[in-house]
């Protein structure tokens, strides 16, 4: 239940970040999409959400490197 639960909370995660990204690039054209892109990796609010998604993710993609092991709580 407890990997269930944490890889519908990471697609969430990932498919939200993908979303605000495209509708970041999809919208204002007086700018370029180098300059949309840097805008959209300056808030802290994604790193954050990029953070919590990779946090629920990589124990399940990779739980033999040593990220994996980090974020599932394993020494």
């Amino acid at each position: 239940m407890t990997k269930m639960f944490r890889m519908a909370a990471g697609l969430l995660g990932w498919f939200a970040l993908a979303l605000q990204y495209g509708l970041i690039l999809a919208g204002d054209f007086d700018t370029n999409a180098i300059t949309r892109t840097i805008n959209f990796f300056s808030y802290f609010t994604i790193l954050t959400n990029i953070l919590a998604a990779l946090a629920l993710t990589l124990p399940i993609i990779a739980p033999q490197y040593t990220f994996g092991h980090f974020f599932q709580g394993q020494r």
